[in-house]
């Protein structure tokens, strides 16, 4: 996702002389409604990742009596770092979008600071101008191009103290057992089938693919700087 100034659902941009002199060289590029979309969307991947691993615990533990030998407890082994795997999974999603909440209050907060500011400055050069011409409304913006320094510098601060992203966990690495050896009775050759057709694909965000996709992600995927913070879209 890119940023997009006056994206529909942002803070609209302003506008005007007293604005260029006072609030823009401040105002944010990033777009929060692309901040809160990206934070549903890794809401929904938390729910997608917890239902796999759900499913897979189930399986490992339904499907422990149907093999035997090494090839069986390997398999349960990795069954078990699947699992992992995907807890993982889930606990880096939901800190991606914990990230990507807490950038969308500064940034949208920022913004209706910044636009309060462009107003009062709008109204001073207006009544500076009328009186003094254009040389007194440009001396009249200093205040305002104070405070809305002031605003920025507290926004980093929100910003530096948002918790970092989790990193994405590695993906289960290991053969898959073929020497298993099936219990007793004599449905197990199915059964074992059916478990690993069952268990062995991993949903959307998790594969190993992802994983290149997503490396190194420390901040809210969203494209768009931050005045000198960078965000870069990873999504992939």
């Amino acid at each position: 996702m890119a940023a997009v100034i006056n994206n529909p659902g942002d803070v609209p941009r302003p506008s005007g002389r007293a604005s260029s002199l006072t609030v823009l060289p401040y105002w944010p590029s990033i777009s929060e409604t692309d901040l809160q979309a990206l934070a549903e969307d890794r809401r929904a991947m938390v729910e997608s990742v917890s239902g796999y691993a759900g499913t897979v615990h189930k399986e490992m533990t339904n499907g422990a009596s149907l093999l035997e030998g090494q090839g069986g407890e390997a398999r349960i082994a990795l069954m078990r770092k699947m699992v992992d795997h995907a807890d993982g999974g889930s606990d880096y999603f939901k800190s991606t979008a914990t990230a990507a909440d807490s950038f969308k209050a500064v940034v949208s907060g920022l913004k209706t600071d910044l636009s309060r500011v462009a107003d009062a400055a709008a109204e001073a050069w207006d009544t500076a101008q009328s009186s003094g011409g254009t040389s007194a409304a440009v001396s009249a913006m200093a205040p305002f191009e104070a405070e809305a320094a002031t605003l920025y510098s507290t926004a980093l601060g929100d910003i530096a103290a948002t918790p970092a992203v989790l990193p994405i966990p590695e993906a289960p690495v290991g053969e898959s057992p073929s020497t298993a050896e099936p219990a007793s009775h004599e449905s197990a050759n199915n059964d074992e089938k059916q478990l690993a057709d069952g268990t062995t694909e991993e949903p959307d965000g998790l594969a190993a693919g992802d994983n290149a996709d997503e490396k190194g992600s420390t901040d809210p995927s969203v494209g768009g700087s931050f005045r000198g913070v960078v965000v870069v879209d990873r999504r992939g």
